[in-house]
């Protein structure tokens, strides 16, 4: 990964069935331990949504966006 941590994304599924105390610890962890893998000083986007084939609530465009700006 080295060289290509600009290039992480996190999704973050299904994040509207957990309860307010169990997302904010979720979210939390999440974001400890990407800071103790990644040597950067920005941490990657993350992206929180539900995701199945009827339905898709989330924040698509801004994720479409940020995809389609990555480099090859």
């Amino acid at each position: 990964m080295n060289s290509h941590e600009d290039k992480i994304r996190i999704i973050f599924n299904k994040a509207e069935t957990m309860g307010r105390e169990e997302f904010l610890n979720a979210y939390g962890q999440i974001i400890f331990s990407l800071s103790q893998v990644l040597n950067q000083q920005k941490l990657p986007d993350i992206y929180f949504g539900f995701f199945s084939d009827d339905k898709k609530r989330f924040d698509e465009n801004r994720l479409r966006e940020d995809l389609l700006s990555l480099s090859l």
